[in-house]
């Protein structure tokens, strides 16, 4: 499993250093913003630090090609789920690091341990978000996977817009609850997308 781990970083490798200067960019830019500049960057850094190399991976495995290749490795499906879920829970925590230590530069939040216990509520939401993301990409293919993060920005934007910031902040107090229902939607996700994978045959391509 970690083998296929460490091929997955490797693979991405270029495309997580494309996302690493975007971490770098995006909050500078919110700098010159004049209101919601962490909220903003709370949303946009995780989203593109993990979909960007997700992406790439996607699209190179659902192919014909891709999917004999996949079938040639001797790892079990579940093993093969476990190595795709993990590269993302590190890709998470790497982009709230990265977030925690900018947002303290462009925005001079200096307690980064304290700027890092506020994030977990976005942290665990973006894990069950990818959870639902790799569970459709498995069941529908990554073409597919696009219309959730189309999803993702309708459903902050109209909340936002309908029940305002104060609201979803209020939702963020109820951390343990988060915490307890993201966990459960993620393991959920992990063995739905082990049935799903093990139906995939060349046929379907």
């Amino acid at each position: 499993m970690f083998s296929l781990l460490k091929k997955d970083f490797v693979f991405t490798k270029k495309m997580i250093l494309i996302s690493v200067i975007y971490s770098i960019v995006v909050p500078v830019l919110l700098v010159f913003d004049t209101d919601g500049k962490a909220y903003f960057a709370d949303f946009l850094v995780p989203l593109a630090f993990v979909t960007a190399p997700l992406a790439k991976i996607m699209n190179k495995e659902d192919t014909k090609s891709g999917v004999i290749l996949q079938k040639m490795i001797p790892v079990s499906v579940p093993e093969m789920i476990a190595a795709r879920y993990l590269f993302v829970i590190i890709l998470m925590m790497i982009s709230e690091l990265f977030l925690s230590v900018m947002k303290m530069i462009a925005f001079g939040e200096n307690d980064i341990l304290l700027n890092m216990k506020d994030a977990m509520p976005y942290l665990i939401s973006f894990i069950v978000y990818y959870a639902a993301y790799l569970m459709v990409y498995y069941w529908k293919g990554y073409f597919a996977t696009q219309f959730c993060i189309y999803a993702l920005i309708i459903i902050v934007v109209l909340s936002n817009r309908i029940f305002g910031k104060s609201t979803f902040e209020n939702l963020l107090q109820i951390k343990n609850g988060l915490y307890i229902g993201g966990v459960i939607l993620f393991l959920l996700s992990f063995f739905a997308s082990c049935v799903l994978a093990s139906r995939k045959t060349v046929d379907s391509y």
